[in-house]
């Protein structure tokens, strides 16, 4: 997706997928989706800023859907793509 590469992730996280268009970016990230993990995602619907939110996971349904919490464990503001992926790491580290 990006230009440049993803920072490596502390043990058990990974990137997933984004999507970029016209109008917005998001790019997903976490840890094998269980109780007890976190979501992640960056997005931007402007292009002027880059929010980066971590939610736990609360719980996996039988169908394999996530409960995750409504309410972030890290949110922060970038001004650009780069600086948000950049900070993702250390969000990780500071949970």
């Amino acid at each position: 997706m990006p230009d440049f590469e993803c920072p490596s992730l502390p043990e058990t996280w990974e990137w997933w997928s984004g999507n970029r268009s016209a109008t917005y970016y998001t790019r997903w990230f976490g840890t094998e989706h269980a109780e007890n993990g976190y979501e992640g995602v960056i997005h931007s619907d402007d292009f002027q800023t880059y929010s980066v939110q971590i939610y736990p996971i609360l719980a996996v349904r039988e169908d394999g859907e996530l409960d995750v919490s409504e309410f972030p464990k890290a949110n922060k503001t970038y001004n650009t793509e780069a600086a948000a992926v950049a900070a993702v790491p250390e969000l990780i580290r500071e949970l």
